[in-house]
């Protein structure tokens, strides 16, 4: 039998491994700003459906493309890694496909089950590095790492 917990935990794991090479790579001189900003959003997002997934609102005023600067990246790579990991981690088995009632940004309701949203935040994060990399390669002309799932498990 799957473990989700497990599962998910490692998968939150991979996210902030990738997150932390692709923050690394935004803190260079002259990273693109289209890639810091998409960095700031990912990173942002996060933030944003932990709190719907905890049943809070979220400010009014979050701002979901904010423009932050890549030194603010790190403490809070590491602030959502390890708020996701314990909330997974306190997860019971029944509450996987719990209905989460919650409201956009732009105060749309919707109610998705929690086992979907956590499985959108990391299909979000996997999107956005996409196109981070794209961006740093084609502005910046940068070698892209390896960020494969499978050779992080490999490790």
């Amino acid at each position: 039998m799957l473990n989700l917990k497990k599962y998910f935990i490692t998968l939150f794991d991979y996210d902030y491994h990738c997150n932390t090479i692709f923050n690394t790579m935004l803190m260079q001189p002259n990273a693109s700003t289209q890639a810091v900003k998409t960095m700031a959003h990912l990173l942002v997002t996060q933030h944003t459906w932990l709190n719907r997934c905890k049943g809070l609102e979220n400010p009014p005023d979050v701002q979901i493309w904010p423009a932050w600067k890549p030194v603010t990246f790190s403490p809070v790579l590491n602030q959502n890694h390890d708020d996701w990991t314990v909330f997974l981690s306190n997860l019971k088995d029944d509450q996987w496909t719990e209905i989460i009632d919650y409201k956009t940004t732009q105060g749309v309701p919707y109610a998705d089950n929690l086992f979907n949203i956590i499985t959108h935040v990391i299909n979000h994060g996997t999107h956005h590095r996409a196109q981070i990399g794209q961006l740093l390669k084609n502005t910046n002309n940068v070698q892209l790492p390896t960020t494969d799932y499978i050779a992080f498990i490999r490790e």
